[in-house]
């Protein structure tokens, strides 16, 4: 139960105060959008930017989620959209396989 409830409050962190997503959104800038949801900096490797996606995505997937709330499971549905899409964003710019 401790584990969820820190992984929902950092959830919350990332998604709910979009202060810095708006940011970024508004320099219509999505590589600096897409290194931000992976949480990686833009000179990290190819190793690094695709650890971070996985671990990401197993700590957000909403099967993960299954006996949580239906506002949860979209919540999570969402950010895993979020984080495919940065890493397909980033994927495009750069050779990453």
């Amino acid at each position: 139960m401790m584990v969820c409830f820190k992984m929902m409050k950092k959830f919350i962190n990332i998604i709910l105060e979009n202060s810095e997503t708006h940011r970024f959104f508004n320099t219509q800038n999505p590589q600096k959008l897409a290194y931000y949801i992976l949480e990686v900096q833009e000179n990290s490797s190819a190793k690094d930017i695709k650890r971070s996606y996985l671990s990401l995505m197993k700590q957000f997937h909403p099967d993960q989620y299954t006996t949580a709330n239906l506002r949860v499971q979209e919540k999570m549905s969402e950010k895993t959209k979020m984080i495919n899409w940065a890493y397909h964003e980033i994927k495009k710019v750069t050779n990453l396989k």
